[in-house]
């Protein structure tokens, strides 16, 4: 496992980040498996570069083999039926004690804030009755809202978080607001993590431990322009552009099992996990990644994810 640094861990395992410690520095756990079976850590923008020239290497010899192959099947054969939904699905706030989950409804002090339909509600809670107080949209000022959801939301004190996924952005959406002492809602700003598509049908991307936001987002890796691929976080301007964004990983934090490396194997997600301190001024952020397939599972405790 990593604990957030730079240095080998089991293969299989994913990215673990102390995020219950006062000190959330990068820090490694060492693998305990042989060599062969472990992940690592690229350890320059060169080597990952040799590494890119050799994934494009490999899909253009795999194009040409695949080209030269004759179908014979019908392509029903391909058909993929949809899985059957769960007969009870249901999601909790409270699968970890500690660590909030996104949501629409929260509780910031008497009032609670409803997440509905792309806008924000603050109702009063107090006697036999429920009082409506205020409503905002729920993405930014000039906004239309448009090609974007807005799913999940996080409460930290009388900060709300609004969190959702914006096609025009390519990105996970990050929007924050304030509750006022009297139950009104303030827009305060907006900002995008790049990554694909939404993350799962059965769980939330973000979780809420103390003043550290953690995300999960997949990316998928273009080996032709990699640096591209990369994570980043940029914040939406006044006129509503975005900002060119800072990158929150280097190489030396993209992680790839030896399988990968030795096998010729192509890996197509960059599988991240992102913590923002919410109590900076600014928001700030690093990730960390792991190379591998399209499958993801992810889980969030206090101390690990």
């Amino acid at each position: 496992m990593v604990r957030f640094a730079k240095a080998y861990v089991p293969a299989g395992c994913a990215l673990v980040l102390l995020a219950g410690c006062s000190d959330l520095s990068l820090e490694p756990v060492q693998g305990t498996v042989p060599s062969s079976e472990t992940v690592s850590s690229f350890e320059s923008e060169e080597e990952l570069d040799q590494f890119a020239q050799a994934m494009l290497a490999l899909r253009e010899r795999n194009d040409r083999a695949q080209s030269q192959v004759e179908y014979l099947e019908s392509p029903a054969m391909y058909d993929i039926a949809e899985p059957e939904p769960p007969a009870n699905e249901s999601i909790t706030n409270t699968q970890e004690a500690g660590v909030d989950e996104g949501g629409i409804v929260k509780n910031v002090g008497d009032y609670l804030v409803v997440l509905r339909r792309g806008r924000l509600f603050t109702v009063r809670v107090g006697g036999d009755a429920l009082a409506p107080l205020d409503a905002i949209d729920a993405f930014p000022p000039g906004a239309e809202g448009y090609g974007a959801w807005y799913d999940e939301m996080l409460v930290r004190g009388s900060e709300v978080i609004v969190i959702g996924y914006s096609y025009s952005a390519g990105g996970t959406e990050l929007n924050r607001f304030r509750v006022g002492r009297d139950g009104s809602l303030t827009y305060r700003d907006t900002h995008y993590l790049k990554s694909g598509d939404y993350y799962s049908s059965s769980n939330y991307a973000s979780r809420l431990i103390g003043d550290q936001l953690v995300f999960y987002t997949p990316l998928y890796m273009n080996w032709q322009g990699w640096r591209e691929s990369l994570p980043t976080l940029r914040t939406r301007q006044q006129d509503g552009s975005l900002d060119e964004g800072v990158v929150l990983a280097t190489a030396e934090d993209i992680h790839i099992s030896n399988v990968y490396r030795d096998a010729g194997a192509a890996p197509a997600m960059l599988h991240t996990v992102t913590r923002c301190d919410l109590a900076a001024e600014e928001m700030t952020c690093e990730a960390y990644a792991v190379l591998g397939d399209w499958s993801r599972t992810f889980y969030v405790s206090r101390d690990a994810v």
